[in-house]
């Protein structure tokens, strides 16, 4: 078994090099089931790629950055942002590896249900 895992951060990123690969080769180097890390990977690729509400994405390995608030037309003093940067929040991330130690049934639920509501923005 591989004892070693690249950095979660992005440091030395590789084309198709993605950071819920990472994560999984961590969970799994920290003693996560391979079928549990995988599902712990496909929530945090569905989480990026779907945009999830920042909430519910910075459960699952992501910090949303605003880069750029802007005003709403026609409400005024209210900003939203113009553009965000999605990065890896290892806190989130290592949170995530912990639970699915110490609660595999609950952790397994949870991110099946993240799966299924897309992030809670949908019925199962």
């Amino acid at each position: 078994m591989n004892t070693t895992a690249p950095p979660l951060d992005g440091a030395a990123w590789e084309p198709q090099d993605f950071p819920w690969d990472r994560f999984e080769a961590h969970a799994r180097v920290r003693g996560v089931p391979g079928d549990l890390a995988q599902l712990g990977r496909a929530v945090m690729r569905e989480a990026y790629q779907h945009q999830w509400p920042a909430d519910v994405a910075r459960l699952y390995g992501w910090a949303a950055v605003d880069l750029e608030m802007i005003p709403v037309p026609g409400a005024p003093g209210v900003f939203t942002p113009r553009s965000t940067r999605w990065a890896v929040d290892l806190a989130s991330c290592d949170q995530m590896i912990a639970h699915a130690l110490s609660a595999p049934d609950q952790a397994r639920a949870d991110w099946q249900h993240q799966l299924a509501t897309d992030g809670g923005r949908k019925e199962p």
